[in-house]
């Protein structure tokens, strides 16, 4: 009966005997014959082939992040195919849930794209690879109206009336450019 490598070397150890050189040759070519399971590209390799450089998280959430990247344009595209800095939000479709991808993700990506308005984060592009989906995001210095008010505490009256104004004009600019019945929360 013949035993394995692995029984080989155990019983060497187990004797109180180091392996010898053949145990260990062989067990370093039979490590080599194993079949590599590729992982898949990390985010940052797949936007990095894009032109993008990513610099510092911008938010996550329970299956989604945003990153702030910066856009090096390639020796061979002779445009600019984004601003020097972009957000970019990450899904993960691996841990999104599967109403979320079903019915609200294609909606965004179908949507988003052609929404133009001064108080709406533009998308500039959006692809998938592997199991994430990539949307390139217009970067908006200063973040979002729930973080400035975790800044910087209460709004007064005249900036929150504004900023109501702004969301009703915006609703307004969303219901003309799209088909689709679309409600903002407030």
């Amino acid at each position: 009966m013949a035993i394995s490598i692995f029984q080989a070397w155990r019983n060497e150890v187990g004797a109180g005997v180091a392996p010898t050189q053949q145990v260990g040759e062989q067990l370093h070519s039979a490590a080599t014959m194993l079949p590599v399971k590729k992982s898949p590209p990390t985010y940052r390799t797949v936007l990095a082939k894009r032109g993008l450089v990513v610099r510092d998280t911008l938010g996550s959430g329970s299956y989604s992040k945003v990153k702030l990247a910066v856009y090096i344009k390639p020796e061979d595209q002779d445009t600019q195919v984004y601003p020097n800095q972009v957000a970019v939000k990450i899904i993960d479709r691996k841990s999104a849930p599967r109403d979320f991808q079903e019915k609200f993700l294609p909606r965004e990506l179908e949507m988003w794209p052609h929404l133009s308005h001064p108080n709406i984060v533009q998308m500039l592009h959006y692809f998938t690879e592997g199991y994430r989906v990539y949307m390139i995001l217009e970067f908006i210095e200063g973040g979002d109206a729930l973080r400035y008010i975790q800044n910087k505490g209460a709004v007064s009256e005249s900036t929150a009336k504004s900023w109501v104004h702004q969301v009703c004009r915006m609703k307004m600019s969303i219901g003309t450019c799209c088909k689709s019945d679309v409600t903002v929360a407030m």
